[in-house]
């Protein structure tokens, strides 16, 4: 969001970030990592209430983007969990994700970007697993990323006055992991910090380059689909990789 709000915007916008470390969609289907975290859930219930001071302020005419970025955290405490059926849980997972969308747009929003589930198979942490354990989480984060194509895409037809974008994350996180040094860092598995030049803040999480990498497309894809929000449209090739 700190890419997408100062570094390809040009434009006076106020973001609303409701984003916590280890949230998963709901935790009556996978929990999160405790009692603080908020589920997207409970981070659509808080926008319930600001949503009405935030339209008074800013006007019904100034233009909104809801950005929603989850499953990796559904994809991937599971397996950690014996006895669970995967696809079972992803199914019920995407089924709440968009009631919870719909209630968004119950409250207003009509511009919307929905981010895939990258290649998290890649993660160090993940890395540490034997390869069975890597592709079992590929084969899992692929499933997921189907079914929030195939609801993505109904809730197209199911609303016509909307305008929702979705990012596929997985061949931009492969492209920077396939070229690391373009990025600045020594390897693809390094990491120990968010801005240390590697590519990983830690085992789990991107750094600096993925997040920045992963924000200039976010752009790109909404040129000419949702205008309005990031002037800088155009640029993007002023540090195209």
């Amino acid at each position: 969001m700190g890419f997408l709000t100062a570094d390809y915007n040009t434009t006076l916008t106020l973001t609303f970030d409701f984003a916590f470390n280890c949230a998963t969609v709901a935790n009556a289907i996978v929990p999160s990592c405790g009692p603080g975290v908020r589920t997207l859930e409970d981070q659509v219930r808080v926008f319930e209430d600001v949503a009405p001071r935030a339209w008074a302020g800013a006007g019904s005419d100034v233009p909104a983007l809801f950005l929603v970025w989850f499953g990796i955290n559904d994809v991937d405490r599971p397996l950690e969990w014996a006895g669970q059926n995967h696809t079972a849980l992803h199914a019920a997972t995407v089924e709440r994700y968009f009631e919870l969308v719909e209630r968004l747009y119950e409250l207003g929003a009509r511009n919307f970007v929905f981010l895939s589930v990258p290649a998290i198979e890649r993660a160090p942490r993940v890395r540490q697993h034997p390869l069975k354990r890597q592709m079992l989480e590929k084969v899992m984060y692929e499933d997921f990323n189907t079914r929030l194509r195939e609801r993505f895409e109904r809730f197209g037809r199911e609303h016509g006055d909307a305008v929702p974008v979705l990012v596929d994350t997985v061949p931009l996180f492969n492209h920077v992991l396939d070229n690391p040094e373009d990025f600045g860092a020594n390897d693809e598995f390094c990491y120990g910090g968010y801005d240390d030049g590697c590519i990983w803040a830690d085992d789990f999480h991107p750094g600096r380059a993925l997040h920045e990498y992963l924000a200039r497309n976010v752009v790109k894809r909404l040129n000419g689909t949702i205008d309005g929000f990031f002037e800088e449209n155009w640029n993007i090739s002023r540090s195209q990789h």
